[in-house]
């Protein structure tokens, strides 16, 4: 892809992540989002790139709004920027839905394990396609019921291993260096189950919180407050594609920039003139200046989700660049 820089950003869940889909009329009132095809967890594309946005805005030490408008798109609601409020800018940065790559589950060998099967991988090899790298992982099939190690520490050696209610027997191991590029080093017990149980699990073994409300005057709770809350559960890692697109990024139109223009404040010099500095600036970043510049302001952790109060949504997050 001419002009174009392809990252891989992951997601370690330090906390349950609710990125929610809204109400429903179920026995779960706030679930999860999930992929339509699958109903795997994931986290939509708009969720990632507005947690991206935030942090940007709040811990980059420019502090400059304008700018932020040409790396993440147009935001006239909470930035002001110069010109006319009807024509968007797409920015500089597209993203794509963070999808689930290993899922920790309760086991009998260990607190718990993770999981990841082979559609995942399938996925991602898919994904790697895109970056324009030359990096795959091995595609193993698993029999029913079976388990392949991928990692394993001592305390694994079982045959059969329980995953919640399920039993799988476990009878060889196979090697998937490649998969350390992406995986981190934490995971160190990673089993790859089969297409059905991986699914099975994931839409069965998320996190369910109740919360209720306390009425301030009785002390007790408010009727009608019960609600039950989904949650993916901490220890989670989901993966996501960054690009950063340097055709967002275009010259300063000056032949087709009219004339005469409404803006908000009616100073038409001064919003075109500060308009055509705003442009030469970012112009002149190169884009790898823009890719460093976003990395060091975006490192470390990121909120993504809600109830950022109660602490939930905290994920250690790592920039990928793989070898073309």
């Amino acid at each position: 892809m001419k002009n174009e820089h392809c990252k891989i950003l992951t997601f370690y869940a330090i906390s349950p992540i609710h990125a929610g889909s809204g109400s429903m009329i179920s026995a779960i009132d706030l679930p999860i989002q999930r992929e339509r095809h699958t109903n795997w967890p994931h986290i939509q594309a708009s969720s990632v790139k507005g947690a991206l946005r935030d942090h940007y805005r709040n811990y980059t030490p420019q502090k400059d709004e304008k700018l932020i408008n040409f790396i993440f798109g147009s935001d006239y609601e909470n930035d002001n920027l110069p010109g006319n409020p009807e024509e968007s800018i797409p920015g500089c940065i597209a993203v794509t839905d963070a999808k689930l790559l290993a899922f920790p589950v309760r086991s009998n060998v260990a607190p718990f394990l993770w999981i990841t099967c082979p559609l995942a991988i399938q996925r991602l090899n898919r994904d790697l396609d895109f970056t324009g790298t030359t990096k795959r992982f091995q595609l193993e099939s698993v029999e029913k019921e079976k388990g392949i190690w991928i990692r394993h520490d001592s305390n694994c050696k079982q045959q059969n291993i329980l995953l919640e209610d399920i039993v799988v027997s476990v009878e060889e191991e196979i090697n998937q260096e490649s998969l350390n590029l992406i995986v981190p080093s934490n995971i160190n017990r990673l089993l790859l189950v089969e297409d059905e149980i991986f699914t099975y699990l994931v839409d069965t073994a998320t996190e369910i919180q109740t919360q209720i409300k306390i009425d301030s005057d009785s002390g007790t709770t408010k009727t009608g407050s019960l609600r039950y809350q989904e949650l993916l559960p901490s220890d989670s890692f989901l993966y996501s594609l960054v690009y950063f697109k340097d055709k967002y990024v275009p010259d300063y139109p000056k032949n087709d920039y009219p004339k005469k223009e409404k803006t908000r404040d009616g100073n038409e010099d001064k919003d075109k003139e500060e308009l055509e500095k705003l442009y030469n600036k970012v112009k002149s970043l190169q884009m790898e200046n823009i890719i460093q510049n976003v990395e060091n302001a975006i490192n470390g952790f990121l909120q993504v989700g809600g109830d950022y109060t109660l602490g939930r949504g905290l994920c250690a997050i790592k920039w990928i660049t793989l070898s073309k």
